[in-house]
Protein backbone atom coordinates (compact mmCIF):
# COMPACT_ATOMS: atom_id res chain seq x y z
CA UNK A 1 0.00 0.00 0.00
CA UNK A 2 1.19 3.54 -0.72
CA UNK A 3 2.60 5.53 1.79
CA UNK A 4 0.23 8.69 2.69
CA UNK A 5 1.17 12.19 2.31
CA UNK A 6 2.21 13.49 5.86
CA UNK A 7 1.07 17.35 5.56
CA UNK A 8 2.22 19.52 8.75
CA UNK A 9 -0.69 22.21 9.02
CA UNK A 10 0.68 25.45 10.81
CA UNK A 11 -3.01 26.66 11.99
CA UNK A 12 -3.94 28.02 15.04
CA UNK A 13 -7.64 27.26 14.18
CA UNK A 14 -8.92 24.14 14.41
CA UNK A 15 -11.69 24.86 12.73
CA UNK A 16 -9.97 25.97 9.77
CA UNK A 17 -7.50 23.26 10.29
CA UNK A 18 -10.25 20.54 10.06
CA UNK A 19 -11.72 22.62 6.67
CA UNK A 20 -8.29 21.92 5.25
CA UNK A 21 -8.57 18.28 6.05
CA UNK A 22 -12.00 17.48 4.44
CA UNK A 23 -11.13 19.52 1.69
CA UNK A 24 -8.46 17.39 0.65
CA UNK A 25 -10.06 13.99 1.99
CA UNK A 26 -13.13 14.80 -0.41
CA UNK A 27 -10.21 14.94 -3.42
CA UNK A 28 -9.21 11.38 -2.35
CA UNK A 29 -5.65 12.25 -1.43
CA UNK A 30 -4.32 9.65 0.86
CA UNK A 31 -3.05 11.87 3.84
CA UNK A 32 -1.87 11.73 7.14
CA UNK A 33 -2.09 14.99 9.18
CA UNK A 34 -0.57 16.70 12.26
CA UNK A 35 -1.64 20.51 13.73
CA UNK A 36 1.09 22.29 14.52
CA UNK A 37 -0.96 25.83 16.42
CA UNK A 38 2.62 27.60 17.68
CA UNK A 39 6.21 27.76 17.41
CA UNK A 40 6.75 25.38 19.78
CA UNK A 41 4.46 22.41 18.37
CA UNK A 42 5.83 23.39 15.02
CA UNK A 43 9.68 22.95 15.72
CA UNK A 44 8.07 19.56 17.58
CA UNK A 45 6.77 18.25 14.66
CA UNK A 46 9.51 19.07 12.68
CA UNK A 47 11.31 16.77 14.17
CA UNK A 48 9.11 14.04 15.10
CA UNK A 49 6.16 13.67 12.29
CA UNK A 50 9.06 14.70 9.58
CA UNK A 51 6.41 16.16 7.14
CA UNK A 52 6.26 15.54 3.52
CA UNK A 53 4.92 19.37 2.86
CA UNK A 54 4.20 21.84 5.15
CA UNK A 55 0.49 24.25 5.07
CA UNK A 56 1.17 27.33 6.84
CA UNK A 57 -0.88 30.25 8.03
CA UNK A 58 0.63 33.23 7.41
CA UNK A 59 -0.25 35.18 10.90
CA UNK A 60 0.03 33.42 14.50
CA UNK A 61 0.55 33.93 17.77
CA UNK A 62 3.90 35.85 18.08
CA UNK A 63 4.92 33.39 14.79
CA UNK A 64 4.32 33.97 11.12
CA UNK A 65 4.97 32.11 7.97
CA UNK A 66 8.05 34.19 6.84
CA UNK A 67 9.87 32.84 10.15
CA UNK A 68 8.02 29.40 9.94
CA UNK A 69 9.45 28.96 6.10
CA UNK A 70 13.13 29.74 6.74
CA UNK A 71 12.66 27.18 10.08
CA UNK A 72 11.26 24.58 8.18
CA UNK A 73 14.26 24.72 4.98
CA UNK A 74 16.91 24.88 7.71
CA UNK A 75 15.29 21.51 9.20
CA UNK A 76 14.37 19.49 6.10
CA UNK A 77 15.78 20.65 2.92
CA UNK A 78 13.48 21.79 -0.16
CA UNK A 79 10.48 20.43 1.88
CA UNK A 80 7.48 22.04 -0.30
CA UNK A 81 5.74 25.36 1.87
CA UNK A 82 2.31 27.04 0.68
CA UNK A 83 0.61 29.60 2.36
CA UNK A 84 -2.83 29.12 3.28
CA UNK A 85 -3.83 32.32 4.64
CA UNK A 86 -7.00 35.16 4.50
CA UNK A 87 -6.20 38.52 2.19
CA UNK A 88 -3.02 39.22 1.48
CA UNK A 89 -1.31 41.92 -0.62
CA UNK A 90 0.16 41.21 -3.74
CA UNK A 91 3.42 42.47 -2.38
CA UNK A 92 3.36 40.12 0.55
CA UNK A 93 2.49 37.20 -1.79
CA UNK A 94 5.41 38.56 -4.23
CA UNK A 95 8.08 38.49 -1.58
CA UNK A 96 7.18 35.11 0.05
CA UNK A 97 7.25 33.34 -3.34
CA UNK A 98 10.67 35.07 -3.88
CA UNK A 99 12.25 33.57 -0.32
CA UNK A 100 11.64 29.85 -1.48
CA UNK A 101 7.27 29.49 -0.41
CA UNK A 102 6.22 27.15 -3.53
CA UNK A 103 2.51 28.77 -3.20
CA UNK A 104 0.21 30.93 -1.80
CA UNK A 105 -4.11 30.13 -1.09
CA UNK A 106 -6.58 32.26 -0.12
CA UNK A 107 -8.82 30.61 2.20
CA UNK A 108 -12.11 31.67 0.55
CA UNK A 109 -10.56 29.80 -3.12
CA UNK A 110 -9.60 26.67 -1.48
CA UNK A 111 -10.84 24.23 -4.20
CA UNK A 112 -6.88 25.81 -5.44
CA UNK A 113 -5.40 23.85 -2.60
CA UNK A 114 -5.40 20.43 -4.08
CA UNK A 115 -3.75 21.13 -7.26
CA UNK A 116 -1.35 23.28 -5.53
CA UNK A 117 0.13 20.48 -3.66
CA UNK A 118 0.72 17.87 -6.74
CA UNK A 119 2.23 20.83 -8.47
CA UNK A 120 4.81 21.36 -5.29
CA UNK A 121 5.12 17.78 -4.84
CA UNK A 122 6.25 17.39 -8.80
CA UNK A 123 8.31 20.52 -9.13
CA UNK A 124 10.11 18.83 -5.59
CA UNK A 125 10.54 15.87 -7.58
CA UNK A 126 12.15 17.65 -10.79
CA UNK A 127 14.56 19.27 -9.02
CA UNK A 128 15.67 16.09 -7.41
CA UNK A 129 15.96 14.38 -10.56
CA UNK A 130 18.06 17.56 -12.02
CA UNK A 131 20.68 17.44 -8.69
CA UNK A 132 20.85 13.56 -8.60
CA UNK A 133 22.29 14.03 -12.34
CA UNK A 134 24.59 17.16 -11.57
CA UNK A 135 25.31 14.28 -8.98
CA UNK A 136 26.57 11.79 -10.97
CA UNK A 137 27.77 14.17 -13.18
CA UNK A 138 30.71 15.07 -10.38
CA UNK A 139 31.40 12.01 -9.92
CA UNK A 140 32.54 11.01 -13.63
CA UNK A 141 32.91 14.40 -15.78
CA UNK A 142 34.73 17.28 -15.21
CA UNK A 143 32.88 20.05 -13.88
CA UNK A 144 33.20 23.42 -13.84
CA UNK A 145 30.91 26.43 -13.59
CA UNK A 146 31.71 30.33 -14.35
CA UNK A 147 29.44 33.13 -14.64
CA UNK A 148 28.89 35.41 -17.57
CA UNK A 149 32.31 37.44 -17.65
CA UNK A 150 34.03 33.54 -17.42
CA UNK A 151 35.10 34.22 -14.15
CA UNK A 152 35.10 30.62 -12.48
CA UNK A 153 33.21 30.22 -9.61
CA UNK A 154 32.64 26.47 -9.10
CA UNK A 155 35.23 23.46 -9.59
CA UNK A 156 34.74 19.72 -9.03
CA UNK A 157 37.72 17.53 -7.97
CA UNK A 158 38.10 16.00 -11.55
CA UNK A 159 38.78 19.75 -12.95
CA UNK A 160 40.87 20.40 -9.81
CA UNK A 161 42.96 16.73 -10.54
CA UNK A 162 43.07 17.14 -14.61
CA UNK A 163 44.45 21.21 -14.20
CA UNK A 164 46.88 20.61 -11.02
CA UNK A 165 45.11 23.54 -9.28
CA UNK A 166 43.87 23.24 -5.97
CA UNK A 167 39.85 24.42 -5.62
CA UNK A 168 41.25 27.59 -3.55
CA UNK A 169 43.46 28.39 -6.91
CA UNK A 170 41.01 28.32 -9.20
CA UNK A 171 37.96 30.13 -7.81
CA UNK A 172 37.35 33.84 -8.36
CA UNK A 173 39.90 33.25 -11.60
CA UNK A 174 39.87 34.14 -14.86
CA UNK A 175 38.97 30.91 -17.12
CA UNK A 176 41.55 31.55 -19.61
CA UNK A 177 44.03 30.38 -16.62
CA UNK A 178 44.07 26.90 -18.61
CA UNK A 179 44.11 28.75 -21.48
CA UNK A 180 46.68 26.91 -23.85
CA UNK A 181 46.78 29.25 -26.62
CA UNK A 182 46.74 26.78 -29.41
CA UNK A 183 42.67 27.28 -30.72
CA UNK A 184 42.67 29.94 -33.69
CA UNK A 185 40.68 33.47 -32.43
CA UNK A 186 37.50 32.57 -34.73
CA UNK A 187 37.23 29.48 -32.88
CA UNK A 188 37.13 30.93 -29.36
CA UNK A 189 34.82 33.53 -30.80
CA UNK A 190 32.60 31.06 -32.62
CA UNK A 191 32.32 29.48 -28.68
CA UNK A 192 31.43 32.50 -27.24
CA UNK A 193 28.94 33.80 -29.70
CA UNK A 194 26.91 30.40 -29.45
CA UNK A 195 26.53 30.67 -25.98
CA UNK A 196 26.39 34.39 -25.40
CA UNK A 197 23.09 33.26 -27.18
CA UNK A 198 21.61 30.89 -24.88
CA UNK A 199 22.40 27.99 -27.11
CA UNK A 200 24.41 24.68 -26.46
CA UNK A 201 28.14 24.60 -27.39
CA UNK A 202 29.91 21.19 -28.10
CA UNK A 203 33.58 20.79 -28.86
CA UNK A 204 37.12 19.74 -28.18
CA UNK A 205 39.84 21.96 -26.33
CA UNK A 206 42.94 21.54 -25.34
CA UNK A 207 44.30 23.28 -21.89
CA UNK A 208 47.52 23.90 -20.11
CA UNK A 209 47.73 22.61 -16.40
CA UNK A 210 49.58 24.20 -13.57
CA UNK A 211 52.62 22.27 -14.17
CA UNK A 212 52.64 23.20 -17.74
CA UNK A 213 51.28 20.19 -19.35
CA UNK A 214 48.93 20.22 -22.40
CA UNK A 215 45.31 17.93 -22.10
CA UNK A 216 42.21 17.55 -24.10
CA UNK A 217 38.95 17.45 -23.10
CA UNK A 218 35.39 16.78 -24.96
CA UNK A 219 33.60 20.17 -23.58
CA UNK A 220 29.99 20.66 -23.76
CA UNK A 221 29.01 24.69 -22.42
CA UNK A 222 25.29 24.68 -20.90
CA UNK A 223 24.33 28.52 -20.95
CA UNK A 224 21.31 28.97 -17.48
CA UNK A 225 19.60 32.13 -18.33
CA UNK A 226 17.86 34.52 -16.19
CA UNK A 227 14.05 35.34 -17.27
CA UNK A 228 14.66 37.73 -19.53
CA UNK A 229 16.82 34.57 -21.31
CA UNK A 230 19.94 36.42 -20.86
CA UNK A 231 22.82 33.86 -19.33
CA UNK A 232 23.88 34.68 -16.08
CA UNK A 233 26.33 31.42 -15.73
CA UNK A 234 27.55 28.60 -17.69
CA UNK A 235 27.69 25.10 -16.72
CA UNK A 236 31.29 23.05 -18.60
CA UNK A 237 30.83 19.05 -18.57
CA UNK A 238 34.29 17.71 -19.91
CA UNK A 239 35.65 14.02 -20.88
CA UNK A 240 39.35 13.63 -20.52
CA UNK A 241 40.45 12.54 -24.14
CA UNK A 242 44.24 13.22 -24.13
CA UNK A 243 44.64 9.44 -24.81
CA UNK A 244 42.06 9.92 -27.80
CA UNK A 245 43.67 13.28 -29.23
CA UNK A 246 47.28 11.52 -29.05
CA UNK A 247 46.75 8.23 -30.76
CA UNK A 248 44.76 10.59 -33.88
CA UNK A 249 47.81 12.69 -33.86
CA UNK A 250 49.71 9.50 -34.30
CA UNK A 251 47.22 8.24 -36.76
CA UNK A 252 47.63 10.95 -38.74
CA UNK A 253 51.64 11.05 -39.48
CA UNK A 254 52.36 7.42 -39.54
CA UNK A 255 50.81 4.22 -40.48
CA UNK A 256 51.60 2.71 -37.50
CA UNK A 257 49.52 -0.51 -36.73
CA UNK A 258 47.56 -2.35 -34.10
CA UNK A 259 49.82 -1.81 -31.13
CA UNK A 260 49.13 2.32 -31.59
CA UNK A 261 45.76 2.41 -30.06
CA UNK A 262 46.01 -0.62 -27.97
CA UNK A 263 46.13 1.70 -24.70
CA UNK A 264 43.35 3.70 -25.40
CA UNK A 265 40.33 2.92 -24.07
CA UNK A 266 37.66 1.33 -25.49
CA UNK A 267 39.48 2.55 -29.33
CA UNK A 268 39.94 -0.52 -31.93
CA UNK A 269 41.92 -1.23 -34.54
CA UNK A 270 41.53 -3.19 -37.41
CA UNK A 271 43.24 -3.62 -40.92
CA UNK A 272 42.24 -5.37 -44.07
CA UNK A 273 44.80 -6.38 -46.75
CA UNK A 274 43.50 -5.70 -50.03
CA UNK A 275 46.47 -7.86 -52.16
CA UNK A 276 45.98 -11.17 -49.82
CA UNK A 277 42.37 -9.95 -48.73
CA UNK A 278 43.40 -10.74 -44.74
CA UNK A 279 41.47 -8.95 -42.32
CA UNK A 280 43.66 -8.15 -38.68
CA UNK A 281 41.48 -7.12 -35.59
CA UNK A 282 42.92 -5.94 -32.50
CA UNK A 283 42.50 -7.47 -29.24
CA UNK A 284 40.28 -4.35 -28.66
CA UNK A 285 37.85 -5.23 -31.00
CA UNK A 286 37.26 -8.44 -30.12
CA UNK A 287 36.63 -7.60 -26.70
CA UNK A 288 33.71 -5.14 -27.89
CA UNK A 289 32.25 -7.25 -29.40
CA UNK A 290 32.54 -9.81 -26.73
CA UNK A 291 34.28 -12.97 -29.15
CA UNK A 292 36.54 -15.20 -28.85
CA UNK A 293 39.46 -14.69 -30.75
CA UNK A 294 40.33 -17.84 -30.84
CA UNK A 295 37.00 -19.05 -32.06
CA UNK A 296 35.97 -16.45 -34.88
CA UNK A 297 37.84 -15.87 -38.42
CA UNK A 298 37.73 -11.66 -38.25
CA UNK A 299 35.64 -10.54 -41.87
CA UNK A 300 33.69 -7.43 -43.27
CA UNK A 301 30.30 -9.86 -42.71
CA UNK A 302 31.39 -10.52 -38.93
CA UNK A 303 31.29 -7.27 -38.33
CA UNK A 304 28.29 -6.31 -40.37
CA UNK A 305 26.36 -9.37 -38.07
CA UNK A 306 26.39 -7.23 -35.33
CA UNK A 307 24.74 -4.65 -36.52
CA UNK A 308 21.73 -3.28 -34.72
CA UNK A 309 18.59 -4.37 -37.73
CA UNK A 310 18.01 -1.12 -38.05
CA UNK A 311 21.14 -0.13 -38.91
CA UNK A 312 22.36 -2.35 -41.07
CA UNK A 313 21.14 -2.11 -44.64
CA UNK A 314 22.64 1.67 -44.57
CA UNK A 315 25.69 0.48 -42.93
CA UNK A 316 26.25 -2.43 -45.60
CA UNK A 317 25.60 0.45 -48.01
CA UNK A 318 28.11 2.85 -47.04
CA UNK A 319 30.73 -0.04 -46.06
CA UNK A 320 29.96 -2.11 -49.11
CA UNK A 321 30.65 0.94 -51.89
CA UNK A 322 33.86 2.63 -49.73
CA UNK A 323 35.47 -0.71 -50.09
CA UNK A 324 33.92 -0.63 -53.90
CA UNK A 325 35.17 2.58 -54.64
CA UNK A 326 38.25 2.61 -52.40
CA UNK A 327 37.07 6.46 -50.46
CA UNK A 328 38.12 7.19 -47.06
CA UNK A 329 34.91 7.13 -45.19
CA UNK A 330 33.34 6.68 -41.21
CA UNK A 331 29.96 6.48 -39.34
CA UNK A 332 28.40 6.12 -36.05
CA UNK A 333 26.58 2.70 -35.82
CA UNK A 334 24.42 0.52 -33.21
CA UNK A 335 25.48 -2.76 -32.81
CA UNK A 336 24.21 -5.92 -30.95
CA UNK A 337 25.96 -7.81 -28.29
CA UNK A 338 25.52 -11.80 -28.09
CA UNK A 339 23.79 -11.33 -24.73
CA UNK A 340 21.37 -9.38 -26.70
CA UNK A 341 22.55 -5.59 -25.06
CA UNK A 342 22.80 -2.41 -27.59
CA UNK A 343 25.79 -0.59 -27.64
CA UNK A 344 26.97 2.47 -29.77
CA UNK A 345 30.08 2.54 -31.99
CA UNK A 346 32.12 5.18 -34.10
CA UNK A 347 34.07 3.64 -37.10
CA UNK A 348 36.38 5.40 -39.18
CA UNK A 349 38.76 4.11 -42.13
CA UNK A 350 41.57 4.84 -44.60
CA UNK A 351 42.88 3.49 -47.77
CA UNK A 352 46.81 3.01 -48.17
CA UNK A 353 47.68 4.02 -51.77
CA UNK A 354 50.92 2.06 -53.63
CA UNK A 355 53.04 4.61 -56.10
CA UNK A 356 50.97 3.79 -58.71
CA UNK A 357 48.09 5.20 -56.84
CA UNK A 358 46.29 2.03 -55.98
CA UNK A 359 44.86 0.97 -53.28
CA UNK A 360 46.89 -1.79 -50.98
CA UNK A 361 45.65 -1.57 -47.73
CA UNK A 362 42.53 0.03 -45.69
CA UNK A 363 42.71 0.20 -41.91
CA UNK A 364 40.65 2.18 -39.26
CA UNK A 365 39.61 2.43 -35.80
CA UNK A 366 36.85 1.49 -34.17
CA UNK A 367 35.55 3.23 -30.72
CA UNK A 368 32.68 1.83 -28.41
CA UNK A 369 30.73 5.45 -27.71
CA UNK A 370 27.67 4.12 -25.95
CA UNK A 371 28.71 5.92 -22.72
CA UNK A 372 28.94 9.35 -24.28
CA UNK A 373 25.47 8.77 -25.95
CA UNK A 374 23.94 7.96 -22.78
CA UNK A 375 25.47 11.40 -21.61
CA UNK A 376 24.28 13.51 -24.57
CA UNK A 377 21.00 11.75 -23.95
CA UNK A 378 20.68 12.78 -20.71
CA UNK A 379 21.85 16.62 -21.59
CA UNK A 380 18.61 16.50 -24.01
CA UNK A 381 16.92 15.79 -21.18
CA UNK A 382 18.05 18.23 -18.96
CA UNK A 383 17.41 20.94 -21.62
CA UNK A 384 13.76 19.15 -22.16
CA UNK A 385 13.19 19.72 -18.04
CA UNK A 386 14.33 23.26 -18.69
CA UNK A 387 12.91 23.98 -21.28
CA UNK A 388 9.72 22.92 -19.67
CA UNK A 389 10.33 24.90 -17.05
CA UNK A 390 10.37 27.80 -18.91
CA UNK A 391 7.37 27.79 -20.49
CA UNK A 392 5.37 27.32 -17.41
CA UNK A 393 6.66 30.43 -15.69
CA UNK A 394 6.45 32.46 -19.07
CA UNK A 395 2.36 30.94 -18.58
CA UNK A 396 2.21 32.44 -15.29
CA UNK A 397 3.72 35.68 -16.26
CA UNK A 398 0.49 35.23 -18.93
CA UNK A 399 -2.04 35.00 -16.55
CA UNK A 400 -0.80 37.77 -14.39
CA UNK A 401 -1.07 39.52 -17.66
CA UNK A 402 -4.55 38.54 -18.06
CA UNK A 403 -5.52 39.34 -14.06
CA UNK A 404 -4.41 42.74 -14.33
CA UNK A 405 -6.13 43.03 -17.40
CA UNK A 406 -9.67 41.80 -16.19
CA UNK A 407 -9.06 44.63 -13.41
CA UNK A 408 -8.39 47.36 -16.09
CA UNK A 409 -11.40 46.14 -17.40
CA UNK A 410 -13.29 46.38 -14.40
CA UNK A 411 -12.22 49.82 -13.63
CA UNK A 412 -12.47 51.29 -16.58
CA UNK A 413 -16.50 49.56 -17.27
CA UNK A 414 -16.96 50.89 -13.60
CA UNK A 415 -15.51 54.49 -14.69
CA UNK A 416 -18.22 54.95 -17.49
CA UNK A 417 -20.93 53.83 -15.78
CA UNK A 418 -20.62 55.85 -12.36
CA UNK A 419 -18.23 58.39 -13.79
CA UNK A 420 -19.06 59.24 -17.56
CA UNK A 421 -22.72 58.49 -17.53
CA UNK A 422 -23.36 60.55 -14.30
CA UNK A 423 -21.71 63.60 -16.36
CA UNK A 424 -23.86 63.01 -19.18
CA UNK A 425 -27.15 62.60 -16.79
CA UNK A 426 -25.72 65.98 -15.75
CA UNK A 427 -25.53 67.36 -19.03
CA UNK A 428 -28.76 66.29 -19.70
CA UNK A 429 -30.66 67.67 -16.49
CA UNK A 430 -29.28 71.65 -17.36
CA UNK A 431 -30.38 71.15 -21.26
CA UNK A 432 -33.70 69.99 -19.89
CA UNK A 433 -33.94 72.83 -17.02
CA UNK A 434 -32.29 75.36 -20.01
CA UNK A 435 -35.49 74.05 -22.29
CA UNK A 436 -38.27 74.89 -20.18
CA UNK A 437 -37.75 78.58 -20.12
CA UNK A 438 -37.42 78.81 -24.20
CA UNK A 439 -39.69 77.41 -26.60
CA UNK A 440 -37.21 77.89 -29.06
CA UNK A 441 -33.69 76.15 -27.16
CA UNK A 442 -36.56 73.29 -26.14
CA UNK A 443 -37.00 72.37 -29.62
CA UNK A 444 -33.02 72.87 -30.61
CA UNK A 445 -31.74 70.56 -27.96
CA UNK A 446 -35.09 67.75 -28.05
CA UNK A 447 -32.64 65.80 -30.60
CA UNK A 448 -29.22 66.26 -28.12
CA UNK A 449 -31.08 65.04 -24.95
CA UNK A 450 -31.95 61.93 -27.47
CA UNK A 451 -28.22 61.24 -28.27
CA UNK A 452 -27.44 61.54 -24.51
CA UNK A 453 -30.20 59.07 -23.89
CA UNK A 454 -28.85 56.75 -26.34
CA UNK A 455 -25.20 57.26 -25.17
CA UNK A 456 -26.07 56.50 -21.90
CA UNK A 457 -27.71 53.35 -22.72
CA UNK A 458 -24.55 52.22 -24.85
CA UNK A 459 -22.28 52.64 -22.43
CA UNK A 460 -24.60 51.16 -19.90
CA UNK A 461 -24.45 48.01 -22.02
CA UNK A 462 -20.46 48.58 -22.73
CA UNK A 463 -19.74 48.89 -19.02
CA UNK A 464 -21.99 45.19 -18.48
CA UNK A 465 -20.01 43.52 -20.78
CA UNK A 466 -16.60 44.97 -19.53
CA UNK A 467 -17.39 44.26 -15.36
CA UNK A 468 -16.93 40.75 -13.91
CA UNK A 469 -16.68 39.36 -10.60
CA UNK A 470 -13.44 39.05 -9.66
CA UNK A 471 -13.81 36.36 -6.62
CA UNK A 472 -16.51 34.16 -6.02
CA UNK A 473 -17.34 33.73 -10.19
CA UNK A 474 -20.31 31.72 -10.81
CA UNK A 475 -19.60 30.60 -14.53
CA UNK A 476 -23.12 29.13 -15.36
CA UNK A 477 -24.66 32.22 -14.39
CA UNK A 478 -22.39 34.69 -16.20
CA UNK A 479 -23.14 32.53 -19.58
CA UNK A 480 -26.51 32.53 -19.37
CA UNK A 481 -26.43 36.09 -18.52
CA UNK A 482 -25.06 36.69 -21.68
CA UNK A 483 -27.07 34.10 -23.80
CA UNK A 484 -30.14 36.14 -22.95
CA UNK A 485 -28.92 39.44 -23.72
CA UNK A 486 -28.22 38.00 -26.95
CA UNK A 487 -31.75 36.99 -27.48
CA UNK A 488 -33.22 40.06 -26.62
CA UNK A 489 -31.24 42.19 -29.07
CA UNK A 490 -31.13 39.70 -31.78
CA UNK A 491 -33.07 36.84 -33.40
CA UNK A 492 -30.93 34.17 -32.72
CA UNK A 493 -32.07 31.38 -30.08
CA UNK A 494 -29.48 29.98 -27.67
CA UNK A 495 -29.14 26.69 -26.49
CA UNK A 496 -26.95 25.81 -23.37
CA UNK A 497 -25.78 23.25 -21.34
CA UNK A 498 -23.62 23.30 -18.22
CA UNK A 499 -21.95 20.07 -16.32
CA UNK A 500 -19.60 21.34 -14.01
CA UNK A 501 -19.02 21.54 -10.36
CA UNK A 502 -18.55 24.75 -9.41
CA UNK A 503 -15.67 23.61 -6.61
CA UNK A 504 -13.72 21.98 -9.51
CA UNK A 505 -12.45 25.63 -11.54
CA UNK A 506 -10.66 28.26 -9.59
CA UNK A 507 -12.07 32.07 -10.16
CA UNK A 508 -9.41 32.54 -12.77
CA UNK A 509 -10.41 29.59 -14.72
CA UNK A 510 -13.84 30.43 -14.93
CA UNK A 511 -13.25 34.01 -16.00
CA UNK A 512 -11.11 32.97 -18.19
CA UNK A 513 -13.50 30.48 -19.97
CA UNK A 514 -16.41 32.92 -19.55
CA UNK A 515 -14.37 35.37 -22.15
CA UNK A 516 -13.19 32.81 -24.31
CA UNK A 517 -17.44 32.31 -24.46
CA UNK A 518 -17.87 36.06 -24.37
CA UNK A 519 -15.64 36.51 -27.32
CA UNK A 520 -16.34 33.60 -30.04
CA UNK A 521 -20.24 34.90 -29.55
CA UNK A 522 -19.07 38.52 -30.41
CA UNK A 523 -17.71 37.36 -33.35
CA UNK A 524 -21.23 34.71 -34.37
CA UNK A 525 -23.32 38.56 -33.54
CA UNK A 526 -20.85 40.31 -36.23
CA UNK A 527 -20.24 37.99 -39.07
CA UNK A 528 -21.86 34.77 -38.73
CA UNK A 529 -25.46 35.44 -39.30
CA UNK A 530 -27.07 32.16 -37.71
CA UNK A 531 -29.98 31.32 -36.30
CA UNK A 532 -29.24 28.93 -33.48
CA UNK A 533 -25.85 29.33 -31.25
CA UNK A 534 -24.87 26.06 -29.19
CA UNK A 535 -22.88 26.45 -25.82
CA UNK A 536 -21.80 23.22 -23.91
CA UNK A 537 -19.60 22.96 -20.57
CA UNK A 538 -18.60 20.06 -19.35
CA UNK A 539 -15.93 18.21 -17.24
CA UNK A 540 -14.26 14.88 -18.69
CA UNK A 541 -11.87 13.21 -17.45
CA UNK A 542 -10.23 15.98 -15.49
CA UNK A 543 -10.63 18.44 -18.73
CA UNK A 544 -13.10 21.16 -19.05
CA UNK A 545 -14.66 21.01 -22.11
CA UNK A 546 -16.10 24.32 -24.26
CA UNK A 547 -18.24 23.58 -27.40
CA UNK A 548 -19.64 26.61 -28.99
CA UNK A 549 -21.63 26.07 -32.42
CA UNK A 550 -23.10 28.00 -34.77
CA UNK A 551 -25.33 27.41 -38.02
CA UNK A 552 -23.94 30.44 -39.42
CA UNK A 553 -22.09 31.10 -42.52
CA UNK A 554 -18.65 29.84 -41.73
CA UNK A 555 -15.32 30.72 -42.85
CA UNK A 556 -12.26 28.98 -44.26
CA UNK A 557 -10.14 28.22 -41.15
CA UNK A 558 -6.98 28.29 -43.48
CA UNK A 559 -7.30 32.11 -44.38
CA UNK A 560 -4.84 34.45 -42.84
CA UNK A 561 -7.67 36.45 -40.03
CA UNK A 562 -7.54 40.18 -40.11
CA UNK A 563 -9.03 39.91 -36.36
CA UNK A 564 -7.48 39.29 -33.42
CA UNK A 565 -10.41 38.05 -31.91
CA UNK A 566 -9.38 34.29 -32.39
CA UNK A 567 -5.73 34.66 -31.59
CA UNK A 568 -6.98 36.30 -28.15
CA UNK A 569 -8.97 32.75 -27.35
CA UNK A 570 -5.97 30.81 -28.04
CA UNK A 571 -3.44 33.16 -25.91
CA UNK A 572 -6.32 32.61 -23.00
CA UNK A 573 -6.32 28.76 -23.25
CA UNK A 574 -2.89 28.56 -23.58
CA UNK A 575 -2.23 30.52 -20.68
CA UNK A 576 -3.85 27.47 -18.35
CA UNK A 577 -1.78 24.56 -20.34
CA UNK A 578 -5.46 24.37 -22.79
CA UNK A 579 -6.00 24.07 -26.55
CA UNK A 580 -8.42 25.81 -29.25
CA UNK A 581 -9.53 23.53 -32.33
CA UNK A 582 -11.28 25.71 -34.77
CA UNK A 583 -14.10 23.44 -37.48
CA UNK A 584 -15.34 25.57 -39.86
CA UNK A 585 -16.67 25.54 -43.74
CA UNK A 586 -18.25 28.02 -45.45
CA UNK A 587 -22.29 27.49 -45.46
CA UNK A 588 -21.84 24.87 -42.75
CA UNK A 589 -21.45 27.16 -39.24
CA UNK A 590 -18.76 26.74 -36.73
CA UNK A 591 -17.78 24.80 -34.33
CA UNK A 592 -15.01 26.18 -31.49
CA UNK A 593 -13.82 23.28 -29.07
CA UNK A 594 -11.69 24.57 -26.22
CA UNK A 595 -10.16 21.95 -23.95
CA UNK A 596 -8.30 23.40 -20.07
CA UNK A 597 -6.99 20.83 -17.43
CA UNK A 598 -8.38 21.37 -14.40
Amino acid sequence: MERPLKILLLEDSKTDAEILQRLLLKEEMNCEFHLAMNKKSFLKALEEFVPDIILSDHSLPQFNSTEALIIARQKIQNIPFIIVTGAVSEEFAATIIKQGADDYILKDRMSRLPAAIKAALQQRITLKEITDYKYALDQSAIVAVTDQKGIITYANKNFCKISKYTEEELIGQDHRIIKSGIHPASYIRELWVTIANGKLWHGEFCNKAKDGNLYWVDTYIIPFLNESGKPYQYLSIRQDITKRKKAEEELKHSEMRLNEAQAVAHISNWEIDLINDEHTWSDEAYRIYGLNKNEVIPSVELFLSFMHPDDAPLARQIVNGALENHTDSKIDFRFVLQNGKERYGHIEWRFDLDKNEKPFRVFGIMQDITERKQAEENLKLLERKIQEQKIQEQKKITRAIIKAQEKERNFIGQELHDNINQILAGIKLYLGMASEKNVHVKESVFYPMQLIDKTIEEIRMLSQKLITPLKIIYLEELVLDLLSKIRQNTDTETHFTYAVENELLSDDIKLNIYRIIQEQTSNIQKYAEAKNVTIGIKEINKTISIVIEDDGKGFDVNKKRKGIGISNMIKRADAFNGSVEIKSTKGAGTSVIVSIPC
